[in-house]
């Protein structure tokens, strides 16, 4: 029961800062392609955010991602929640030919895209249905509609896991999205809208007429496991639904990539991998500091010439420069213009001029700029100059390029390239970034993180996902005025993680993760760069902003772990340049102190906290403060213990960004005084210890009654409830069949009401999965069977408290403490069980002695002067 002047109800307040600043926009050129000007506009613009690991990114429904519509900012943000970003701007364009008129539909900054689709008699239909679905792990129809309403998006392309291997979405049954996948996106859009059709969309644009009749599947997933947290999916699958042809087809994701400050960027590409990239220009940004980041994407599927068998990869890697950087007018970019932008998607100049390779004489015209190796200057980088030209091949040579504000255009297609109707052409690309030790070994980085992600994709996106991420709930507990403490407490629902990774190692490897502990995190709010832990070059100085607060493991003898990773030396052997690694600790992590208790510390599902590890951030002032907001990040982990294992894969464990929330304690009202507090221990009826209720969030309490019902094996238990007012009674903790994790009702709607199993890590802790509505229902195991002996020892009788150091756990009885039950109700004449030397409490002692602590640890509400006298005696029968 809760007794509470005043409702207290807190709320969890997610910050999402943004930075309001604009860049110099693309400017509108003359046109020489008619135009209808669209009036008005009838797409409703949505957004959503994919942020399921390190990267925090928007996608809209008119074909566009990594921009912030909203205020025009880059929308591309490494490391979430940091404000710094990576991308401006980026989207899918396509230019053709319909009976020798240009077609188009582009997305680079405003998007020409809509929702919807084109149905069989050639019409474009759109209604409310046709919008952004985002699902992550975890959800559920219950509670994300877009997860429930997945099933009107399956015939157009939506992913989902096939559960039962029917071959067809059966809701309720399969998991909508990517396999394994934090997050999963997917929208269907098409070109059908002419409002769309948009001049100053950034990239060509504007042509209405033709209409290609284009219709996209798209795709966005990201992973929150190991090496694949900082990149991100994308999967176009297009389809011609027109009744001509598409020739001459090319297909250009154009990108503003503006890493961090936007006027010292560089681009390049590495033509062996079909990537694009962004880096600094020298070895410091203003924005990401030193050492900063590379950004890039990588066409992973491209599109396939039917007629010549081919796929076509990267056609061409080529660039335009913002008017406001007056760059040569070849190079100019192509807003409104969109023959000239069709020339770019070919890989040649606005004009029809080729780029031109400086390093050869003469220049040679190529495709592909900038395609050397920075890290090692080996071929051609911007650090060894262009040749300026328009009209031809002559032009002014640069010896090395000034640095500034990049685009590149990230083509595919050929003049032999034709989709035919109803054709259907599909395109996946990875974006991501990487941090080394310098600017320029960003890029080394970079490229290795492009070849897992090419794995990732050879193995058909079979990835090891990382143990169920706790679900954490925080508890705030007044102290003094205008201060409290923050109880952080989690469901175990992490603990019944094993995986068996067939991914990166052969079956015969063994390669097991199972789960192992928690790490507790404060993060510094106003920190702007996060270390990857499985990266121990992210982690120096990245440190100061993570504190490591706990470690809970199981005692066992795995403690400490250490990994093999690439120290970010490479040293020449034979002519080549040879990665270094050495070991390096994983668990605490590279250079983090070990926490008290670690190891064996026994497995916990809650910690206290009475101060911060940043009191700079609020003042000097230590103490949790009401109304300040706080960080922290609660990451389940496991381990493998194969003997064959691959460097950098010890040890899996949650995001640390992924796992990251702000915790904004409120004070309770003025005048709020509660009757139950925290720690404070409930009254069952039923006069043993077997189940002993504990207040652990007095915020929380329900006006109900509470149940715990136990298995005939006195093994297992379920919690049912009933709330004031109602009559029936409703199960507030099961499991799915089959498993033994503690779920709360709604975590799983398809599970089901099974009893609960007693669940022991070695641990001292109170199991803090087992809070129901701000109640810790502590339940005992009592039946046992005493070691070696395999005699059965019950329990009855007025008892004692059980001992602490009892084991293998208490045997105090659930019978009530004393029950007397004669035939006839005869009158007491004394115990018919006699003293065999039993042990305390057994069923060899009739009664046992009432003390101060029997009855729960709760005192007698009789005092002394009501007490009667009363005299028990007993005789010996003859």
């Amino acid at each position: 029961m809760k007794k509470i002047f005043y409702t207290v109800v807190f709320f969890l307040i997610l910050l999402f800062q943004t930075e309001i600043s604009g860049k110099p926009r693309v400017t509108l050129n003359n046109n020489p392609i008619t135009h209808s000007n669209p009036v008005g506009q009838i797409v409703t613009i949505q957004r959503i955010v994919i942020d399921a690991n390190n990267i925090r990114s928007y996608f809209q429904n008119t074909g566009i991602f990594n921009h912030n519509s909203i205020n025009s900012t880059a929308g591309f943000e490494w490391v979430k929640n940091s404000n710094n970003t990576a991308c401006y701007t980026a989207g899918l364009s396509i230019g053709c030919y319909i009976n020798d008129s240009l077609a188009q539909v582009m997305a680079s900054y405003k998007g020409e895209y809509a929702p919807g689709y084109w149905n069989n008699a050639g019409v474009f239909v759109t209604n409310p249905d046709f919008k952004i679905y985002s699902v992550r792990a975890g959800d559920n129809e219950l509670n994300n509609p877009d997860y429930a309403n997945w099933d009107k998006m399956v015939p157009f392309g939506a992913p989902y896991v096939d559960i039962n291997n029917n071959g067809q979405f059966d809701p309720g049954v399969d998991k909508p999205g990517i396999k394994n996948a934090g997050q999963t996106a997917f929208l269907v859009m098409t070109d059908g809208d002419p409002t769309q059709k948009n001049i100053g969309e950034g990239f060509g644009g504007g042509i209405v007429n033709p209409v290609m009749k284009v219709q996209v599947a798209l795709t966005i997933w990201a992973y929150n496991s190991p090496g694949l947290e900082d990149l991100q999916f994308v999967n176009w699958e297009i389809i011609n639904r027109g009744s001509s042809d598409w020739e001459k087809t090319y297909f250009g994701v154009v990108v503003d990539p503006d890493l961090g400050e936007y006027t010292d960027d560089y681009i390049g590409c590495d033509t062996t991998q079909n990537l694009g990239y962004c880096y600094n220009g020298t070895n410091n940004d203003i924005i990401y500091g030193n050492n900063p980041p590379a950004f890039g994407m990588d066409y992973f599927k491209s599109p396939v010439n039917r007629q010549t068998g081919d796929t076509l990869g990267l056609s061409s890697f080529v660039f335009f420069t913002n008017s406001g950087s007056v760059p040569i007018p070849c190079e100019e970019d192509p807003n409104g213009e969109p023959s000239p932008a069709y020339k770019m998607l070919t890989g040649v100049k606005k004009d029809g001029s080729p780029f031109l390779n400086p390093l050869t004489t003469p220049p040679s015209p190529t495709k592909f700029v900038y395609p050397g190796d920075p890290a090692t200057n080996a071929g051609w980088t911007e650090l060894k100059g262009s040749v300026q030209n328009c009209g031809g091949t002559n032009g002014t040579v640069l010896t090395v390029n000034p640095v500034g504000d990049r685009r590149f255009i990230f083509n595919s297609g050929a003049d032999d390239f034709v989709v035919s109707p109803n054709d259907t052409q599909n395109i996946v690309l990875a974006q991501f970034i990487a941090r080394g030790n310098s600017n320029l070994n960003s890029v080394t980085l970079l490229k290795r993180l492009s070849e897992t992600a090419q794995k990732i994709y050879d193995a058909n996106f079979e990835v090891t996902p990382p143990p169920t991420a706790p679900v954490v709930t925080p508890v705030y507990t007044p102290t003094v005025p205008g201060q409290c403490n923050i109880t952080l407490n989690w469901t175990d629902a992490s603990e019944s993680y094993r995986y068996w990774d067939s991914v990166f190692f052969f079956p015969q490897d063994s390669n097991i993760y199972e789960f192992q502990g928690y790490e507790i995190y404060e993060i510094n709010k106003f920190g702007n760069t996060i270390p990857n832990f499985n990266d121990p070059l992210t982690i120096s100085g990245a440190s100061n902003n993570v504190k490591l607060v706990a470690i809970y493991d199981i005692r066992d003898n795995i403690g400490s772990v250490v990994d093999t990773f690439f120290t970010g030396v490479q040293v020449p052997v034979n002519g080549t340049l040879q990665d270094q690694f050495a070991p390096f600790p994983v668990l605490p992590p590279y250079s983090y102190p070990t926490p008290s208790g670690f190891p064996n510390t026994g497995i916990f599902r809650s910690v206290s906290l009475s101060s911060t590890q940043f009191p700079e951030n609020y003042g000097g002032v230590s103490a949790f403060v009401y109304g300040q907001t706080y960080q922290f990040a609660v990451m389940a982990y496991a381990v493998s213990k194969s003997g064959k294992i691959r460097r950098g894969f010890r040890l899996i464990r949650n995001s640390l960004t992924g796992q990251t929330v702000n915790y904004t304690p409120v004070a309770p009202p003025i005048g709020t005084t509660f009757e139950m507090k925290n720690n404070d221990t409930l009254n069952t009826d039923k006069r043993d210890l077997g189940v002993m209720p504990i207040i652990k969030d007095q915020n929380s309490l329900l006006n109900a009654k509470y149940r715990v019902l136990f298995g005939s094996t006195d093994t297992t238990y379920r919690v049912i409830r009933q709330l004031a007012g109602n009559t029936t009674w409703d199960t507030l903790k099961r499991v799915p069949e089959g498993s033994s994790r503690f779920l709360s009702y709604s975590q799983d709607p398809a599970a089901t009401p099974l009893y609960l199993k007693f669940v022991d890590f070695k641990s001292n802790a109170y199991d803090s999965s087992r809070i129901v509505d701000g109640v810790y229902i502590n339940v005992q195991k009592i039946r046992f069977t005493s070691a070696g002996g395999g005699t059965y020892v019950g329990n009855v009788g007025i008892i004692r408290d059980p001992s602490t150091t009892r084991t293998p756990d208490s045997i105090q009885t659930r019978r009530p403490g004393w029950e007397y039950r004669p035939a006839g109700n005869q009158f007491v004449t004394g115990s018919q069980i006699v003293p065999n030397g039993g042990p305390w409490q057994s069923q060899t002692m009739a009664i046992s002695s009432v003390i101060r602590g029997t009855w729960n640890n709760v005192p007698s509400n009789l005092t002394p002067d009501r007490y009667r006298t009363i005299r028990l005696t007993w005789k010996t029968n003859l």
